[in-house]
């Protein structure tokens, strides 16, 4: 991980200071490892969920096992008790939890035109029993990504009435916020990026 595992303390103050509880953290991975990863992304093939309805135009993979081993490593860092106490302590949240599931988690790709209306995630988890979703983490894993193609996760107030926070598409950068029964998010404008 980048040097932000350094600075627990000082992301759980800027983590608890906002409206809607978040952290955008620059150089989330080491950046030899970020720029392995970002090789063996996978190619969009049968092995992608395609989504195309009237709240999403995405893709996502969740079948961690068929993946490059390098990506593999990542997931199983991420659910490392180790970090988990660290993301623990930033959001202030106790007896956190992996997703061993990783329901509605995995990898995501949003084409052109593809987008995510604003939503809420939710609360009560579909597969473990009486285990809650609290926690988010997006990692950007796109390069060279213009700003005039949007393409930002979107984090609005509890009366969908303001977005509070834009975080942009920038490689190698990680948005965690919390899951509650008002943390509007998504990205609603349909993404203009090239084919």
């Amino acid at each position: 991980f980048g040097n932000w595992i350094d600075n627990i303390d000082e992301l759980s103050k800027k983590f608890s200071q906002e409206e809607f509880p978040h952290i955008i953290i620059e150089n989330f991975l080491n950046s030899n490892l970020v720029e392995k990863v970002y090789e063996k992304f996978p190619n969009f093939d049968n092995n992608w969920y395609t989504y195309n309805n009237p709240i999403e135009v995405k893709y996502a993979h969740n079948k961690i096992q068929l993946m490059d081993p390098i990506i593999q490593d990542i997931f199983s860092a991420l659910a490392h008790p180790e970090l988990i106490e660290k993301i623990s302590k930033i959001a202030k949240i106790d007896n956190l939890e992996a997703d061993p599931t990783l329901h509605g988690a995995g990898l995501h790709m949003h084409p052109k035109n593809g987008r995510l209306l604003m939503h809420l995630d939710y609360e009560k988890h579909p597969i473990l029993e009486n285990k809650q979703r609290y926690l988010n983490v997006i990692l950007y894993l796109t390069k060279d990504w213009k700003e005039e193609w949007g393409g930002h996760t979107e984090l609005w107030n509890e009366n969908m009435t303001e977005c509070k926070i834009k975080s942009p598409v920038e490689f190698n950068t990680a948005l965690i916020f919390k899951t509650t029964e008002k943390s509007w998010h998504g990205l609603p404008e349909p993404i203009k990026c090239p084919e």
